[in-house]
C-alpha cells in the first residue's frame, strides 16, 4: 500500500515568512500531529508513520533565506524509524536535557537520546 503525503498552503503574513518546510506523511488522518522544537532552538523533531525524523533547524537556514521567494526545504537530520508499533502523533525535547519522549497510537510512550 502507498502512503500518500499530505502537503499544506500557508497564507502570507506580512511581515513573517515561511523560511522552512518540509512535508509529512498522511498517516493517522483524523489525528493531529505534535512535532516539537528543541529548548535551544536547533534542532526540531516530527513523528513520521511509525517513527520520528530529527531535522537541524539551525543548519538549514542561511543568509539567502531571507530573499528567497519559496521557503527552504528542511533536510532530515537523523530518522529515528520504527519507534512505535502503530502512527506516531506526538514528540516533545526534554527541556534541560538532550532526551526525547514519543507517544503513538500502540499507547507506548517510548524515551530516546538519538545522536545527532
Amino acid at each position: 500500500a502507498s502512503m500518500g503525503l499530505a502537503t499544506c498552503r500557508l497564507p502570507q503574513l506580512w511581515p513573517y515568512r515561511l523560511r522552512l518546510q518540509t512535508s509529512e506523511s498522511a498517516s493517522a488522518s483524523g489525528y493531529i500531529k505534535e512535532p516539537s522544537l528543541s529548548a535551544d532552538g536547533r534542532f526540531a523533531c516530527s513523528p513520521y508513520y511509525a517513527g520520528l525524523r530529527l531535522f537541524d533547524v539551525s543548519g538549514s537556514l542561511d543568509a539567502d533565506d531571507l530573499h528567497r521567494p519559496q521557503p527552504s526545504p528542511l533536510a532530515v537530520l537523523k530518522p529515528l524509524p520504527n519507534t512505535h508499533k502503530r502512527a506516531v502523533l506526538a514528540t516533545k525535547f526534554h527541556p534541560h536535557a538532550w532526551m526525547l519522549a514519543s507517544g503513538g497510537l500502540d499507547g507506548q510512550v517510548v524515551f530516546c537520546q538519538p545522536q545527532p
